[in-house]
C-alpha cells in the first residue's frame, strides 16, 4: 500500500466508523470516560485545535480513529449529523475530495465519496468509497 493510499485508508477509516451501522453505540459516560483519557493529546495536539488521528495496520487491514472538541453546541449539532447529507457539510474539503453525494433513502441512507490526485481531476475519475449511513444512538446527553 502506498503511503497516500494509507493516510487516506487511515482518515476514511475514521469516517467510516462514523458512518458505519456497525459501529458500537457509546453512550455518554463512555464518551466522557474517552474525553479524559485524550486529555492530553488533545492539550498538545499537533493540529491547531483538539484533535487526535490515530490509525492502526494490523492483518492487512487499516483502521483509524478521529477524536475532537468540536466548539459548538450539542443539540443543533446532533440535530444535523443523524442526516446522510450533512456528513459531505462536514468532511474535510481536501484537495483529494473531488466530491460527496448523500443519499437518505429509507433502509439504504449512504454517503458516497469521490478520492482522487491533487491535479484537476473530475469526480468521475476519482475513486468511490461508498458508506453505508445509520444512526447507531441518538440521545441529548
Amino acid at each position: 500500500m502506498t503511503t497516500m493510499r494509507a493516510r487516506w485508508a487511515a482518515v476514511l477509516g475514521g469516517i467510516a466508523m462514523a458512518l458505519s451501522p456497525a459501529c458500537v453505540a457509546q453512550d455518554a459516560a463512555a464518551l466522557r470516560s474517552r474525553h479524559a483519557a485524550l486529555g492530553e493529546a488533545l492539550a498538545r495536539s499537533v493540529f491547531p485545535r483538539p484533535l487526535v488521528l490515530e490509525s492502526w495496520h494490523t492483518d492487512g487491514a487499516s483502521r483509524g480513529e478521529v477524536s475532537a472538541v468540536v466548539a459548538h453546541p450539542f443539540v443543533p449539532l446532533r440535530e444535523l449529523l443523524v442526516q446522510p447529507a450533512a456528513w459531505c457539510d462536514a468532511l474535510m474539503l481536501h484537495q483529494n475530495v473531488k466530491g460527496c453525494r448523500s443519499s437518505d433513502a429509507p433502509h439504504d441512507a449512504r454517503v458516497t465519496v469521490s478520492i482522487g490526485r491533487k491535479v484537476d481531476q473530475p469526480p468521475v475519475d476519482a475513486y468511490r468509497v461508498d458508506f453505508r449511513f445509520a444512526v447507531a444512538d441518538s440521545h441529548a446527553d
